[in-house]
Order: C-alpha cells, then sequence, then structure tokens
C-alpha cells in the first residue's frame, strides 16, 4: 500500500513537471566575453543535475581507484579466512573420527588465516599426542599460549594431563610442581600431582598431599580414606622391608587410631613383630584391635603369640566368642590356643567344629592330626593328615 502510495506521488510529480514545461519553458541567458549561451530553464536544470552526476561518478572512480588495492586484499584475506574455518571444521571431524594425521595436518594449515588459530592449535596437540609426537605436541602447546597469553595455566594443565596418559610421568611432574608453587591450593593440581604420585609409587610425596587432599576436597571421604590407608599400608611394607625396627615403630606411632585398627596395616605391623620377637607388644595391639573392630584375618597372629598368660590369652579368646559363636577363624584361633593350654579335649572339640562348617581348610586338619597324635590315635591322625594333603593339593591343582 505504501509503495502504491509512493508511486502515485512520483506519478504526480511528473504530470505536474510535463505541465510547467509546457506552459511556461523559461529562458536562461548565459553571456561570456564573446559567446552567449541561451536555453529555457529546465533543460539547464537538467543539464546542471546531469554535469553534477558525472562529476560526481568521476569522483567516485577516482576515490575507488585509490582504494582498490585494499578492497583486493580484504576480499582476499576474507577468502582465505573462510578456507581456513572450513579446514578447521574438517579437522575436527578428522579427530572425532580418530584419523589424526589427517586431522594434524588440516589443522595446522588453517592456523595460517584462520580467526582464531588457539583452537586449532590446541587440538592439533591432541592429534599429535594420538601419535605419539610429544615434540609436535609440546611446540602446538606453546604456540597455542601464545595466542592467548593468559592461556598459560590452562594450557599447562591440558599438557600435563597429555603427559600423564602418554606415562611421561617425570615430565608431568616437573611441571606440576612448577604449577604448584605458584597455585598450591588449586584443586585440580592436587588432583594430579596424587595420580602420579600414586603412578610413580612415591609414598612419602603422597603422605604429605594427604593433608592437602583432605583440606580441598579433592576426593571423596570414601576414597580419602581408602586412599590413606594404601599409603600408609605401602610404607608400612617399605619399612619393614629395608627401615629399622626402630623406624617401623616410629611409623606405627604416628599412625591415627582409626588407620591402626586397619586390618592390612594392623596385619603387616604385628607380623613384623612376631618376626623380631615383640610378643608383649604384639598381644597388646592385637586385644586393642579384636576388642573394637573384628578382623577375623588377625586371629591367627593373636594364636601364633607366645604369651606370658597362656590362659588369660585364651579366656579373652573365649569372650570373643559370645559375639562370634560360628566364626571359623576364632574356632581355628581357640583351637591353637586350647593346644597351648594342654586343654587337649577343648582344642578338640573347637576344631571338630570347624570342620563341621568347613571342610576346605587343610590347616584344621594338620591341627586335628597333630592332637591325634597327642592322643596316640594313629589311625584318625593318618586320616585327618591324608585328609588335609588331599585337600591341599586339589586347592593348588585349581590355582594352576
Amino acid at each position: 500500500m505504501k509503495r502504491l502510495l509512493i508511486y502515485f506521488l512520483f506519478l504526480l510529480a511528473a504530470v505536474w513537471l510535463g505541465i510547467k514545461l509546457q506552459t511556461d519553458s523559461g529562458y536562461v541567458l548565459v553571456t561570456y566575453h564573446n559567446w552567449s549561451l541561451e536555453t529555457t530553464f529546465w533543460f539547464a536544470l537538467l543539464s546542471l543535475v546531469f554535469c553534477f552526476a558525472l562529476f560526481y561518478l568521476f569522483l567516485r572512480f577516482i576515490y575507488n581507484s585509490k582504494i582498490l588495492p585494499k578492497r583486493v586484499q580484504y576480499w582476499w584475506h576474507k577468502h582465505k579466512e573462510k578456507k581456513a574455518i572450513r579446514l578447521t571444521n574438517d579437522g575436527l571431524l578428522n579427530l572425532v573420527e580418530e584419523n589424526w594425521a589427517s586431522a594434524e595436518k588440516k589443522l595446522i594449515h588453517s592456523t595460517r588465516h584462520s580467526p582464531n588459530p588457539f583452537i586449532s592449535y590446541l587440538t592439533a596437540s591432541q592429534a599429535a599426542q594420538n601419535l605419539s609426537a610429544h615434540k609436535r605436541r609440546d611446540t602446538y602447546l606453546n604456540k597455542a599460549h601464545r595466542c592467548i597469553k593468559k592461556s598459560e595455566f590452562a594450557v599447562s594443565i591440558y599438557q600435563v594431563k597429555m603427559q600423564i596418559q602418554s606415562h611421561q610421568l617425570e615430565q608431568a611432574l616437573c611441571n606440576l610442581k612448577q604449577l604448584h608453587i605458584s597455585k598450591p591450593k588449586h584443586p585440580l593440581i592436587i588432583k594430579l600431582l596424587k595420580e602420579v604420585y600414586l603412578s610413580l609409587h612415591d609414598w612419602d610425596n603422597l603422605r604429605s598431599l594427604l593433608p592437602l587432599i583432605n583440606n580441598r576436597k579433592v576426593l571423596s571421604k570414601l576414597d580419602f580414606l581408602n586412599l590413606e590407608q594404601l599409603v600408609y599400608l605401602q610404607l608400612i611394607q617399605e619399612s619393614v622391608q629395608k627401615g629399622t625396627f626402630t623406624e617401623t615403630q616410629e611409623l606405627w606411632s604416628m599412625l591415627p587410631r582409626y588407620l591402626q585398627n586397619t586390618s592390612d596395616i594392623a596385619y603387616c605391623y604385628v607380623l613384623y613383630l612376631l618376626q623380631n620377637g615383640s610378643p608383649l607388644e604384639v598381644e597388646q595391639i592385637l586385644k586393642n584391635i579384636l576388642s573394637k573392630n573384628w578382623h577375623p584375618s588377625l586371629l591367627s597372629l593373636y594364636s601364633a603369640t607366645n604369651s606370658t598368660n597362656p590362659s588369660q590369652q585364651l579366656a579373652l579368646a573365649e569372650k570373643w566368642l559370645d559375639s562370634h559363636p560360628e566364626d571359623k577363624d576364632l574356632l581355628l584361633c581357640l583351637g591353637k590356643l586350647c593346644k597351648k593350654n594342654s586343654l587337649w579335649g577343648k582344642a578338640r572339640t573347637y576344631l571338630e567344629k570347624y570342620v563341621s562348617l568347613d571342610q576346605s581348610n587343610p590347616l584344621v586338619y594338620l591341627e586335628l592330626g597333630s592332637l591325634m597324635e597327642i592322643y596316640e590315635d594313629t589311625p584318625k591322625a593318618l586320616y585327618y593328615f591324608h585328609k588335609g594333603l588331599e585337600i591341599a593339593s586339589n586347592n593348588s591343582y585349581y590355582q594352576l
């Protein structure tokens, strides 16, 4: 509707102008020295407009001819930029398709004219990583960092992750230590340090890192507890193998009580004490642990302890029977303790009760066989020894 109205107004103006030209054409005289020019007013006016238009077009031509190189350069730059974007997209698709060589080639080629070469360098480093081209990977990461100066931390973390993935643990640790100096409380750095120390089996440094892991909530409570148990178990085992008796005792004493009550750690330390002739300390440790936290795996060590008061040792174990009446490990422990106290009948009762619950442990038959020898019941002794050997040989067969 608006266009129709505009066209109508133009038509109206043209009609009015045509009428004016016909009724009154006007007169214009231009003289200069010896020559003169006569024409109608409307022709003069149209001539002026035409000349102005020609002059304007001439000026535009002069201006455009001056900026033409810049326009060509701008067009060429946009053409290259579009090509770079296309190469980047193709490279990313190749990366998803795990065509690493093609992805790296296209992504690096795109960086020459890419509006955002940071992305191209970063993803090209991932392609080089999967090609095990670690030098090219690090070169690309350095170039990515130069594209965005504030990206140093992010690029360094990315590099560390790829180094860990490539098992370049020493290089990763070196970079992480530098990052840790600048940002000592950053959770991601602490988490990556934990992973590297674990892979390197560096238990001492991992122990030093435990407070930070806990304070910065890097792991859940359960995962942190499992890590803490693993670290101190490994430290105890290393101390048992390489350290002195005093060093091992000092390490044990510095453990939190809840870790001392852990079955694996306690078993390792108590077995070490037994092998180094500290029965009193062993008995006391086992009493404290088993009275608070039931660990059947420790009962074999309790029965192996040469107590200064074997009857009291047996009495405590029989108290545990009230809470664990059908615990097989406790029954075997009681059988051994009764033999130490020369209570042959009670020993036989406990051991036979064990057999009624489980017939797959050859050690029980060995204890019953030796007990039958005390009773001088040779046929039964031979039967139990033969039964134990049969079970042991079958277990060895299945383990093979």
